[in-house]
């Protein structure tokens, strides 16, 4: 008898991932094992998507293999704290309709350079305001206060083709504040960024995340002439989001044992609070003696 061994993918792609997928293992218990590998440096890092559920299981499974390079650097992800707790840590805030004068009156002493048609303009900031006037409200008018080199002067930061902070860690806050914005539109991504200080390295990541079980399928097909033939058919469910080329894949029928560790989530714990003593003197202590 002849054995027929046929696998179907269920799978629809949306996009390819920073490192390909190269090695997928399926096994009973709702689990995969899934294998990376690509090339992640200082300027192109590795970012990898994934469902809030599936966080516990990649960080309690995640390794990273170095194969040439300088090697990784750090791996960060998105934080599971909601959103308005997450942007805390800036000492600044952008609001639904936030004006220019509005966000950088948030810079007092931060110092600036404005790009204007008389040349560039460079100061610190001491205030920045909306003025408006005339019939019914009609007219506002911007004015950003600096402090130059020369004095205090006033200028129209709307009339600027470009506003720069000269402070680089500025720019850098604001470049993470948007990309956390950005992130926080889809409430059930989050990201895994994989990063390197250096060159090109060759990195292979993998880990674990929950998938459906494989199921198994027989068929068994006479023919006019010759011996039968059993098909084996192996139905795999590729929920990925990303189509399986060029992949490994190994199907197994055991049922290791499996748990959920809660990592994702962080956990805080509340400690007691002791007050300290006031400030005082404390009164000398009289001791009476008795005579016998």
């Amino acid at each position: 008898m002849r054995v027929l061994i046929t696998i179907l993918l269920a799978a629809s792609a949306l996009s390819a991932a920073e490192l390909d997928v190269t090695r997928v293992v399926l096994y009973k218990h709702g689990v995969g094992f899934f294998e990376r590998a690509g090339q992640v440096s200082a300027s192109d890092p590795a970012i990898l998507q994934f469902q809030a559920s599936e966080m516990d299981d990649v960080l309690k499974s995640l390794t990273i293999e170095q194969r040439g390079g300088d090697g990784v650097s750090s791996v960060r992800y998105d934080s599971s704290d909601p959103l308005a707790k997450r942007l805390e840590v800036f000492p600044f805030r952008i609001g639904e309709h936030v004006s220019l004068p509005d966000l950088l009156d948030q810079f007092k002493g931060a110092e600036i350079e404005l790009a204007m048609s008389s040349g560039a303009v460079r100061g610190t900031i001491i205030s920045a305001r909306r003025i408006v006037g005339g019939e019914n409200n009609s007219i506002e008018v911007q004015q950003l206060v600096l402090l130059t080199g020369t004095g205090v002067r006033t200028v129209d930061p709307a009339a600027a083709s470009q506003v720069s902070f000269v402070d680089p860690q500025i720019q850098t806050q604001f470049a993470e504040y948007l990309a956390i914005l950005s992130r926080s539109r889809n409430t059930d991504r989050r990201s895994l960024t994989i990063e390197s200080q250096g060159g090109a390295s060759s990195v292979i990541a993998s880990y674990i995340t929950p998938t459906p079980i494989w199921k198994s399928s027989y068929r068994l097909v006479f023919g006019t002439t010759g011996e039968p033939l059993l098909e084996g058919w192996a139905i795999v469910d590729n929920t990925s989001g990303e189509d399986w080329e060029n992949v490994r894949l190994s199907l197994v029928s055991g049922l290791p044992v499996s748990f959920i560790t809660s990592l994702y989530a962080p956990r805080y714990l509340q400690r007691p609070v002791i007050q300290l003593a006031q400030d005082r003197a404390w009164r000398p202590t009289a001791r009476r003696r008795h005579r016998g």
